[in-house]
This record gives structure tokens, C-alpha cells and sequence, in this order.
């Protein structure tokens, strides 16, 4: 068997990402203008791109550098933390905020989303 082919086949398999939106806190102290983090981790290879949707309509694009992870082993992954700064009356109103990422591992953007509404429960 070739070493060299199995690593170098390894070195170019994808690895999609993690997609952690961090809630902000429901109630206690909240900043008056709150930052929204969205942490994309374990992919790779590492190009990849951050979008911040504001109600569906796109707010900001992100290219920015990842940095590897290595963690777990995976010397061949990458972590991105991007953030966004929000009005606390936007969040109050139930804006919602999308973090989308688009990555080699597939053709279609993969997103996670968080509103105000969310810190309220279900909604009759």
C-alpha cells in the first residue's frame, strides 16, 4: 500500500463545521448594544466564508482567516469566531439573526438562526 497516496487522500477529504450561535442571556444584565458570536469549528480544508443575516436579508459577509483547531487529534482542523453587534431594541423587537456559512464540505450554506422570542418559550 502507498503512504504517501493515503496521506495525501487524507489531507484532502472535507470536514464540515460546527455552527454555535451563542444565546445572549434572557434576563440579568445585558449590554446595551450585545454582540452575537458564532463560532464555525472542525472543518476543513479552511476556506470558508461568514454571512450575518439580519430577517433573512443579508447584514454582513466575513472572509476572514481561520486558525487551526488541532484538537481531538484533527491537526487538519480549523475554528473561526465571527461577531456581530446588535441594537438590544432590535433583539426586544424579535429580529432574528442568522450566522451562514458556506464551506468546500458542501454545495449549500448551512446556518443557525436565534431571536428574542426564543428567551419567551413557545408561543400560543
Amino acid at each position: 500500500m502507498c503512504y504517501n497516496c493515503i496521506l495525501h487522500f487524507l489531507s484532502e477529504t472535507t470536514s464540515p463545521p460546527n455552527i454555535h450561535l451563542l444565546p445572549l442571556p434572557c434576563e440579568g444584565i445585558v449590554p446595551p448594544d450585545p454582540i452575537l458570536t458564532c463560532i464555525v469549528a472542525d472543518f476543513h480544508p479552511q476556506n470558508i466564508t461568514v454571512n450575518w443575516q439580519v430577517n433573512g436579508i443579508l447584514h454582513s459577509v466575513e472572509k476572514a482567516s481561520p486558525i487551526p483547531n488541532g484538537k481531538d487529534g484533527k491537526e487538519k482542523a480549523f475554528i473561526l469566531i465571527s461577531h456581530l453587534e446588535i441594537s438590544m431594541e432590535e433583539w426586544k423587537r424579535g429580529t432574528t439573526y442568522s450566522c451562514v456559512v458556506s464551506h468546500d464540505s458542501s454545495l449549500e450554506s448551512s446556518s443557525v438562526t436565534l431571536c428574542f422570542s426564543e428567551c419567551q418559550g413557545p408561543q400560543p
